[in-house]
């Protein structure tokens, strides 16, 4: 085991096979990977550098912008004195209201005063506004800073780049330069897939937020949860020895390099151990012969600024007669709730996209294969159903909102994310 130099407290990491056999038709098998922020009393995070960035196009007038307002307010109160922020507004139009304040006395009163005269006006440039964010942490002068980007719209981008696909290139790149952009999506307009993107590859989180109420509720969580980390920017590397595919069920971005994957994981909240599952699809092979998976872990420290990294112990998958070898109830049922949140979010994407058909022909065989991992365990089963009926759903046009709150509920299932929204209502709309 071999890690960086450092006198901190590591994080724990160990990895394992539902099943450790597997035959020679190649079934799928899941790797689990357990990761345990470090229990040991740590020194305080380092302060915090925020920008928010807020929509004021047209949409968000009235009662979005002024929850956002009471909401940022909040917020500035519960910012530490040696915590800094940043103001950034856009529309059409992108505006820098302020840098670098310190959330104590004049600070504090400067930017209430500008956040209280926020006004709506004109379109969505989204990544003009988002983009201006990132840049305003680029290069830190106290690289132990932690930094954070908080990107708060409610409406579809119409200008700027928009396709989803650019936004997630830059996002990874953000990323990789260790500034993560949460994204809260406010009401029922914006686009989840644009949003989501920016959030994922970044190694942010994504909310949803659809009433004012909501939009209280995710900023001051979202503080909390940003000083609740004890791994920031951490992603898994996975080499096996073989021909494999290893598919992470956490996210859908990964990075591969011949037959090594590295799969981002974002940040990783103290006292709460991340379980990672990927799914892994052998090629046929000679009994006997074994692959082996070697594991690297890497992150930024958030009390230091340091990039760090863990191997974990190799873990093996033999060829073999797999009968007489069972996952256990516990893992079966992980496996088929991770499986399908990452099948739901894709019957959300494609729904949003009019791509009925490719629900059904896609992602309804995806469903058959994961009601047959499930059918051994009672509790796994209801899971594997309740996706065969979100993939009948999916093939119709669903309600803005059922397909919002299916979004979420499945992108924040694969993530293990926690969900902010005290007050929220799952009840079904009508068209």
């Amino acid at each position: 085991m071999t890690t960086s130099a450092s006198t901190s407290p590591l994080p724990r990491i160990q990895a394992r096979f539902d099943r450790p056999i597997v035959d020679l038709a190649g079934d799928v098998r899941f790797l689990i990977v357990d990761v345990e922020p470090p229990e040991e009393e740590r020194a305080p995070l380092a302060p915090l550098d925020l920008v928010l960035v807020i929509d004021v196009s047209g949409s968000m007038a009235g009662g979005k912008l002024e929850a956002v307002k009471t909401a940022v307010a909040l917020l500035i109160e519960r910012l530490g004195p040696n915590d800094r922020l940043w103001l950034v507004s856009f529309s059409s139009d992108v505006r820098v209201h302020f840098t670098a304040l310190a959330m104590s006395g004049a600070g504090g009163d400067l930017a209430r005063a500008e956040i209280a005269a926020l006004h709506t006006t004109g379109m969505t440039n989204l990544s003009a506004g988002w983009l201006t964010g990132v840049t305003l942490l680029e290069n830190p002068a106290d690289p132990a800073r932690r930094r954070a980007v908080v990107l708060l719209s409610d409406g579809q981008a119409n200008q700027g780049i928009v396709d989803p696909g650019e936004l997630a290139e830059i996002a990874r790149r953000t990323g990789a330069s260790g500034i993560p952009t949460t994204c809260i999506g406010v009401g029922n307009d914006y686009s989840t897939q644009q949003l989501g993107a920016i959030a994922e590859c970044s190694g942010g989180r994504f909310h949803d937020a659809e009433t004012p109420e909501e939009i209280l509720e995710v900023m001051l969580g979202e503080l909390v949860e940003l000083g609740s980390i004890a791994l920031q920017n951490a992603e898994l590397e996975i080499s096996p020895s073989g021909a494999f595919a290893p598919e992470p069920l956490w996210t859908t971005v990964c990075e591969r390099d011949g037959l090594r994957v590295t799969c981002p994981i974002g940040a990783v909240r103290a006292g709460a151990k991340r379980t990672l599952v990927l799914r892994i699809a052998p090629v046929a092979a000679l009994e006997g012969m074994m692959a082996v998976f070697s594991l690297r872990l890497r992150w930024t420290d958030p009390r230091t600024g340091a990039r760090r990294e863990l191997e974990c112990e190799p873990t093996a998958l033999r060829y073999g007669d797999a009968s007489s070898c069972r996952a256990s109830d516990e893992d079966v049922l992980l496996t088929t709730r991770l499986w399908s949140a990452r099948i739901g979010r894709q019957i959300a994407d494609l729904n949003e996209a009019g791509r009925y058909d490719e629900v059904r022909l896609v992602m309804a065989p995806q469903a058959d294969q994961v009601a047959a991992h499930a059918q051994s365990v009672p509790a796994a089963a209801v899971v594997a159903c309740d996706l065969h009926r979100l993939v009948a759903e999916g093939t119709r046009a669903m309600h803005v909102r059922d397909r919002k709150n299916l979004y979420v509920d499945n992108y924040k299932g694969m993530r293990e994310e926690p969900e902010l929204r005290r007050s929220r209502g799952r009840g079904p709309k009508s068209q």
